[in-house]
């Protein structure tokens, strides 16, 4: 009956302590995906590292029967090519599950451990470039039906037979009778006049 009592009581003991060691893993998991966070890639080590160990101690906490928890937090940083900085979180922890039965025969605990990895890149720095058009030539017609009405006029006005679609031959649309025109009625073709002194807008 000795050996039988002693052997269920162990059987007790190592499966709470199973049962610590899977609530620590899941506790190094969630340190480790917190260190390289989104939210957290783009801050230095010693932050996400301080992240990590809060999460952990967050998760740890409160647990029975644990004693001497020690946790390692280790951060490596390598160049990923054109993806930027590589971080590479590693969680990992000992510590000592407590024993009820195995007491009795001065095993006084079970040793435990386990780690996390987790890792992720900085997002790549990428340069925009914005060209923005605010000449007048903004107003030229974009359709193929506006570009065709636009080639037409010129043709029969100023350049027999061939019409130009960007109005490179015309000059003053009034003087010229070309007139072509907006939603609003307004000449959408450019003059010489367009910048000269005190114009305002293109209309005529």
């Amino acid at each position: 009956m000795m050996p039988m009592t002693f052997a269920m009581g162990f059987g007790i003991d190592y499966a709470r302590g199973e049962r610590l060691q899977t609530r620590l893993d899941a506790a190094a998991d969630a340190a480790a995906l917190a260190a390289v966070d989104p939210s957290m890639i783009l801050q230095s080590d010693t932050t996400a590292k301080a992240a990590a160990t809060a999460m952990f101690t967050a998760q740890s906490t409160g647990l029975a029967g644990l004693t001497n928890l020690v946790v390692t937090t280790t951060i490596t940083d390598t160049l990923s090519g054109s993806l930027g900085t590589l971080r590479t979180v590693t969680v990992s922890y000992t510590a000592k599950s407590t024993n009820a039965f195995g007491g009795i025969l001065r095993v006084a605990a079970l040793t435990i451990g386990g780690k996390a990895v987790a890792s992720a890149s900085q997002p790549p720095n990428i340069n925009f470039y914005v060209a923005m058009d605010t000449s007048p030539s903004m107003l030229l017609a974009s359709t193929s039906a506006g570009l065709a009405e636009v080639s037409s006029v010129t043709g029969k006005t100023l350049n027999q037979p061939y019409g130009c679609d960007f109005s490179c031959h015309e000059q003053l649309p009034h003087t010229d009778s070309i007139y072509v025109t907006d939603a609003n009625n307004q000449a959408v073709l450019l003059s010489t006049g367009y910048y000269g002194s005190g114009a305002t807008a293109n209309t005529y």
